[in-house]
């Protein structure tokens, strides 16, 4: 979900789907939480109110039930995947294509005089192709090196 900045001491973005009813907020400690049944005159307040955190603390916080998303490693919102893995055979590009595709958007972000849109397109495009090499190498270390399995009974912790 696409969250846009705020201006307040304890929240950083905000963000709202209309389809879901969902509000998305990101506090300046990199906690993201979703907070449900949402309605869309509760967001516009929300970004619209003169202090963003009392309206928060005073109509949403104890309001709505919430859930706290959960963050990869490079601090980006997880795209969740409950079971299985991601594969290279499973994307359309083979990793080494990712990468190709990753460096000419941010040399086409790099050109004088492109629109800032188009930099911004790029950039974005980038961070996709990141993020995506990223799912592959994670699962293919799952693939190599799963859990060891568990054998025998645990150890009764003994005093010192």
């Amino acid at each position: 979900m696409h969250r846009n900045p705020v201006t307040s001491s304890n929240i950083k973005s905000v963000g709202y789907d209309e389809v879901g009813k969902i509000l998305e907020v990101e506090f300046q400690d990199g906690g993201v939480y979703q907070y449900k049944d949402v309605e869309p005159v509760v967001h516009q307040e929300l970004v619209g109110a003169e202090s963003v955190g009392k309206y928060f603390h005073q109509k949403i916080k104890k309001v709505y039930e919430f859930s706290r998303v959960e963050l990869d490693v490079t601090g980006d919102k997880e795209e969740k995947q409950e079971e299985g893995v991601f594969k290279e055979e499973d994307s359309p590009l083979t990793r080494d294509e990712l990468r190709n595709l990753r460096d000419r958007a941010m040399s086409l972000s790099r050109v004088d005089g492109v629109n800032p849109l188009w930099v911004e397109a790029y950039v974005l495009l980038a961070t996709a192709c990141d993020r995506i090499d990223a799912m592959l190498a994670r699962s293919e270390e799952k693939i190599a090196d799963p859990a060891p399995a568990f054998s025998g009974d645990p150890q009764e912790p003994t005093e010192a």
